[in-house]
């Protein structure tokens, strides 16, 4: 092979090819060498047992020191608090151009809708929800109007029924809240669920028809019991607050809890109570404070807070002192 037929021939090129083949050094990089955090010092996390952290050494290196690391984590905080209320202006500016949107998921979510939750929750960390969700909720919007108008309809034909479900949802009772948030959602109950209904309708209708003649004014909100008297009849007066539908009103019922609560009666802005338990609530009257202390005594609790009564003289008194001095 003749130097003419090399094809690497006149590729070498002297005057600028040293011919030196050293490897250059690397920069020498200072490490930090710290405690271990975690076995402090000593490569046990307990005696026998290495430290995972540090492999046993009870020692770790680090490119920078320890304050450098403090100071770039809290740049890195400051950052990222920065970004998340940037995200959060951005997801609140978008609600603002999406009234829609926002006027489902803020109450949607008021309501423990976890899904719309969820969804609000990720909105606010990273400034706003995917077309995807957004086509979603629209689509939620949707149903929820038409089991509205279908729960309306199916009103219509079950007289007394809603307005039975929210007197008693805005006087406290869980077991009709439930029932007309499902009614609402789904646009009617089952029969099961209607039965229930019907079945206190209809003894609301044998006991409240008739006015008694009470005024129920002069009973703040809170638990009473007949006082002096041989029954263990318990009473719970509750009265809407501003915001409710209902302000103005009163409720009398046995103060039970979720789904066993029995009504006995109400009371409408400029009327008289129209209810049972009439006898039990003409004694109430004579002395509405003796009445929650009657209240206090036979079930240890307080029937102005509610709270129990643990120590002996409120135990004994049937009211705590605190209560006591806003009789």
């Amino acid at each position: 092979m003749n130097e003419n037929s090399n094809p690497f021939a006149g590729l070498e090129d002297e005057s600028e090819w040293s011919g030196d083949t050293s490897v250059p050094k690397l920069e020498e990089v200072t490490l930090f060498v710290e405690d271990c955090p975690k076995c402090r010092g000593s490569g046990s996390w307990r005696p026998g047992y290495p430290c995972f952290k540090c492999k046993g050494k009870g020692k770790l290196e680090f490119k920078t020191s320890a304050e450098d690391r403090r100071r770039g984590r809290k740049s890195a905080g400051k950052a990222k608090a920065k970004k998340a209320d940037e995200n959060m202006a951005a997801f609140l500016e978008f609600l603002e151009s999406a009234p829609d949107v926002r006027d489902w998921i803020i109450p949607a979510c008021a309501e423990g809708n976890s899904w719309a939750q969820s969804m609000y929750q990720g909105g606010l960390k990273y400034g706003g929800l995917t077309d995807n969700m957004v086509t979603a909720i629209r689509k939620a919007i949707a149903r929820d109007d038409e089991s509205a108008e279908g729960w309306l309809a199916w009103c219509e034909n079950h007289e007394g029924v809603r307005e039975w479900l929210e007197a008693e949802t805005s006087a406290g009772n869980e077991f009709a809240g439930s029932l007309l948030s499902k009614g609402k959602r789904y646009g009617s109950l089952s029969d099961g669920q209607l039965a229930c209904v019907e079945s206190s309708l209809a003894e609301q209708s044998t006991t409240t028809l008739a006015g008694s003649g009470l005024d129920l004014g002069a009973l703040r909100k809170g638990y009473y019991a007949v006082p002096d008297g041989d029954t263990r009849l318990k009473l719970c007066v509750r009265r809407p607050g501003k915001n409710s539908r209902w302000l103005g009103w009163t409720f009398v019922d046995d103060g039970g809890q979720y789904g066993r609560r029995k009504t006995y009666g109400k009371q409408a802005p400029d009327a008289l109570y129209k209810g049972a338990v009439q006898e039990q609530l003409a004694a109430i009257l004579k002395d509405p404070n003796e009445a929650m202390v009657a209240y206090g005594k036979l079930t240890g609790t307080c029937g102005m807070c509610g709270r129990v009564l643990e120590d002996e003289d409120s135990v004994a008194a049937g009211i705590g002192p605190i209560c006591a001095g806003k009789m």
